[in-house]
């Protein structure tokens, strides 16, 4: 067999389905296999990729069922079908192997004889004319036959599938004679209620070979198919089209040959969109149309009131919509099935009727209340040419919200853009440099610094001479953070000149705010003693200062505790960032009043305690800043931090499921590169922690991308050295995993102790497994040792370093007895393979036997793939009499794991073919694990191609006979 049409992507469990019901048929008898999926999913380019595959190993013919309007054209399919035959194989031949049916098929095709309209009396005649003539020709030489468009055939081709389903089956000569194969196409979701070819299209479902349910294509799916086709590639027009195709190859590929992804749509994607809107009747094609003015999704309730109807007209008339699947119910609302779809309905109303309903829908949520949908009657404002209004209701609100609510920047975002366009805005709102600063600020807030930095400068060239110094320094000060956290030079000399500003001054908040972005920019720095200092110095001004004072000194107390945590005051940091969260976290109370940004006690103090070994209290302080961050609506800005942070410690704690539905969460979001960088590194360690190294790389270098190379914070630049060094180790490469540690370790600054001494551990692992034990090394790494604060976990640490250096068992064991409580989980697997090691290289097989035990026994029930292997070689070592026990390879559900992970499967893919076997959609299922269904459609292909089975039902039945998933 050739290789599959390289133009296809993704769809490799679908094209291994195809595969493996051609096998069948060669080997058993004439199937039938039914591919689904909406239009535009990519039905016919799997089939064809499927017949590419075949090459010259069968003939291939292809019919497609046709309608005109609402009627069918009977017998199309068939028609063209009989057509190919005649034509590759002559009349004569084809009447011959029809026998006596073959004037029943001259009325389908005229060269056969017979020509005229069918009688009902001669259909069963016709049916077993077709199949004998299918039959002669797969026995001449293998057959794929190809209907294409199912939900277009008339009732009469719908039974005669059924029929050939059936006779097929009983074909004289067995396979070998008969190797033919069925494939029809159907978009299921055309297939309504009321459609005629439903029975028939269950009945073969249940019958067929394999039911192929095609679902959108993943993210990295979609940029891939479209990358080839823009003239000019950028990431942006990529996730343009990723956001508008949703991922239909159709809908992206016409995005990206015509108009990357930009403005209007392509003719030829509105024409194929709009095809079953124009079948609807008037009433229902007004409904969509207004519905359409809303949005994506709609309320019956507001559509009633925008074209004055009752609620139970328009729910009567949006039901032939609901049947022809344009729309569906979603909750309490209806959505079109795609944005794109909403868009060319929306295209559809002429222009008095656009600014008409538009208007009319802006008035009637004004009436709901001021703080209901705001941006969203904005943007029917500005539709019904209402800009005036538009933009004084976009600065009152964005005036209203906290600098770090997601709607303010954009908020700003819309009132400056429409500054030239409203009649005297300063009347309105003031001056200009004023609104320029604000959304830069609250575009710092959301992440954005480069965009932050921008309406910073334009802000402070826009300022009159009357503008006072303080205003300046406030101003500077914040283009000082825009500069140092979007990685650019000059933030440091733009702070001092903000400084010498107001220094001579009487104290002023903004004093106070220029004083504690010292501070906070030398914490992040490294050089925590002078912002330890800078923090003493600056708190009883800020304190001084009242309540005009008080947050910037909350966020101070915030860095010195930091700050103490990183110098050796462990207890009483943690204790001052506990206090701060309990009293100052983001309470409904301090919502209103601008506390928001106190998300920062969760985000610090979840990171301290997670160093300090303290994992349950850091994942449940993690959690609680998650909820707050989630309720303040800055789930995809601190949010995601948050959820990095919490997957870490969860990831110690052997949570290993929850953590990557926290990771995988946060990604789907979005967040900033920054955010991002930290989730692919947490989703690296949970690889590394499996045994999945490849992905663990593949993670890690993902992160690396994303890394600012201006930006240079030793916390996140540890934490990849941390996962590269362990890499190297599991790799047996010593000498990848020194080159991992050592910049660090000569130039630091070391983050925190205990990520210093992780390093160090992971540096005399690598000299202890052959990397060169040079001087130079050794003394770099006692010097680092000698230099690093005493926090909790570094006596763990120390120790793991002293038994690497000797490599006794009783070092050995004297790392393991040493706070176990505190003991990351990655540590306390390597120190059991390196103890059992230790112990049988001493002659003391019941120590290892020991360690052998408790190791495979844990590394097992985590589905750490890699020290699973690990320990086993380990039992092999054991003398015989012990390795009959040795491993007993834990409980039963241990042993379950396992046999999923023989074949490939990770432990989230484990878990959704639990929900599998359940029956759960993919949508069920998304819900279960709060991840997209994109995300579960990526791991149901992954499960059934591993598992080497072509539909759910298979992977269920699988699942079933190897027992893994009792008791899971």
């Amino acid at each position: 067999m050739t290789t599959s049409d390289p133009r296809l992507v993704g769809r490799r469990a679908e094209l291994g389905s195809l595969r493996r019901a051609w096998t069948s048929v060669r080997e058993e008898r004439p199937g039938l296999v039914l591919v689904s999926g909406e239009a535009g999913i990519g039905k016919s380019s799997l089939v064809q990729a499927f017949l590419h595959g075949l090459g010259t190993e069968a003939d291939a013919l292809v019919g497609q069922c046709l309608a005109f309007g609402a009627e069918a054209v009977p017998h199309a399919a068939i028609s063209q079908i009989l057509k190919s035959l005649v034509a590759r194989h002559g009349s004569d031949t084809v009447r011959d192997w029809a026998g006596a049916g073959h004037d029943a098929l001259g009325a389908l095709v005229p060269a056969l004889g017979g020509a005229g309209r069918l009688a009902e009396s001669d259909r069963i005649q016709l049916f077993e004319a077709v199949a004998d003539v299918l039959l002669a020709a797969a026995a001449r030489r293998p057959l794929v036959v190809v209907v294409e468009d199912l939900h277009w055939a008339d009732i009469s081709t719908g039974h005669l599938l059924r029929f050939l389903d059936a006779a097929l089956g009983y074909a004289p000569g067995g396979a070998d004679a008969h190797p033919l194969l069925i494939i029809g196409t159907v978009r299921g979701d055309e297939v309504s209620g009321r459609h005629p070819l439903r029975p028939v299209l269950a009945e073969l479902q249940r019958r067929a070979l394999a039911r192929i349910a095609l679902d959108p294509l993943a993210d990295d799916e979609v940029a891939e198919l479209v990358r080839p086709l823009l003239p000019a590639p950028s990431e942006a027009s990529i996730t343009r089209i990723i956001e508008r195709s949703e991922g239909i190859p159709y809908f992206a590929e016409e995005l990206a040959r015509t108009t990357g992804g930009r403005g209007v749509l392509p003719a030829t994607l509105r024409e194929a969109l709009l095809v079953r809107f124009h079948t609807l009747a008037a009433e229902t094609r007004m409904l969509l149309q207004t519905g359409a003015v809303a949005g994506v999704e709609f309320r019956h309730d507001l559509l009633a009131a925008v074209i004055e109807r009752s609620e139970l007209e328009v729910e009567r008339g949006l039901r032939e919509a609901v049947e022809l699947g344009l729309v569906h119910v979603a909750g309490d609302h209806f959505a079109f099935r795609h944005a794109l779809l909403r868009e060319v309905v929306h295209d559809e109303l002429l222009p008095g009727e656009h600014r008409r309903l538009h208007s009319k829908y802006a008035d009637l949520l004004a009436s709901l209340g001021d703080d209901v949908a705001v941006l969203e009657r904005i943007h029917h404002l500005r539709a019904a040419d209402r800009e005036p209004e538009a933009f004084e209701l976009a600065l009152r609100r964005a005036d209203h919200l906290a600098d770090a609510h997601p709607d303010c920047a954009e908020l700003y975002e819309i009132a400056l853009e429409l500054w030239d366009r409203v009649p005297a805005p300063e009347e309105i709102i003031g001056r200009k440099d004023v609104v320029l600063a604000r959304a830069a600020r609250a575009t710092y807030w959301l992440g954005d610094h480069g965009a932050a930095l921008k309406l910073i400068d334009a802000s402070l060239a826009g300022m009159p001479d009357t503008a006072s110094t303080t205003e300046r320094a406030e101003r500077l000060a914040l283009r000082a953070r825009a500069l140092k956290f979007a990685g650019f030079s000059g933030a440091e000399e733009t702070l001092a000149e903000a400084y010498a500003l107001i220094c001579d001054d009487p104290p002023t908040p903004v004093f106070a705010t220029v004083l504690d972005l010292q501070a906070n920019m030398a914490m992040l720095a490294g050089d925590y003693h002078r912002s330890a200092a800078l923090c003493d110095t600056a708190l009883p001004i800020a304190e001084a200062l009242g309540a005009a004072g008080e947050s910037t000194a909350v966020r101070l107390r915030n860095t010195r505790a930091c700050c103490r945590c990183v110098l050796g005051e462990e207890g009483s940091g943690l204790a001052e960032l506990t206090e701060l969260v309990e009293v100052w976290g983001p309470t409904a109370e301090r919502r209103a009043s601008g506390h928001n940004g106190q998300l920062r006690h969760h985000t610090n103090l979840s990171h301290h305690l997670n160093l300090a070994g303290h994992y349950r209290r850091a994942a449940d302080v993690g959690l609680a800043g998650m909820a707050d961050a989630k309720a303040l609506g800055m789930e995809r800005y601190v949010g995601a931090m948050l959820a990095g942070n919490t997957a870490d410690p969860l990831i110690q704690l052997g949570e290993w499921a929850e953590a990557e539905r926290l990771i995988l969460r946060a990604l789907s979001l979005r967040p900033s590169a920054g955010f991002s960088e930290q989730l692919l590194k947490a989703a690296a360690d949970l690889a590394l922690h499996r045994g999945d190294l490849d992905r663990a790389a593949d993670c890690l270098d993902q992160a690396r991308v994303l890394v600012n190379p201006g930006w240079h914070e030793p916390q996140a630049e540890v934490v990849a050295a941390w996962i590269a060094g362990r890499l190297g180790l599991l790799s047996g490469d010593p000498e990848a995993a020194w080159a991992a540690v050592e910049p660090l370790l000569a130039d630091g600054p070391i983050s925190h102790p205990a990520s210093g001494w992780q390093l160090i551990g992971v540096g005399y692992a690598a000299l202890a497994d052959g990397a060169a034990a040079t001087e130079e090394r050794i003394a770099l790494l006692e010097r680092i040792a000698a230099e690093l604060p005493e926090t909790w976990l570094v006596p763990l640490l120390r120790a793991w370093s002293v038994a690497e250096t000797s490599g006794k068992l009783a070092d050995w064991q004297a790392m393991q007895a040493v706070t176990p409580e505190l003991r990351p989980i990655w540590l306390t697997l390597w120190s059991g393979v390196r103890t059992a090691a230790a112990a049988l290289a001493e002659g003391d097989p019941a120590a290892a036997e020991a360690q052998i035990q408790a190791g495979h026994r844990l590394a097992a029930e985590l589905g750490a793939a890699d020290f699973v292997s690990r320990f086993e070689a380990l039992s092999a070592g054991l003398p015989s009499a012990s390795r009959k026990r040795a491993p007993e390879q834990g409980d039963r559900s241990a042993d379950r794991s396992s046999t999923g992970r023989s074949v490939g499967l990770t432990a989230r893919e484990l878990e959704v073919l639990q929900l599998v076997t359940q029956g759960r959609t993919n949508g069920e299922i998304a819900s279960e694990l709060v991840v997209t269904t994109k995300t579960i459609s990526v791991h149901v292909s992954n499960i059934l191609a591993k598992l080497g089975v072509g539909s759910r039902t298979e992977a269920a039945a699988w699942a079933h006979r190897q027992g893994i998933l009792e008791g899971f």
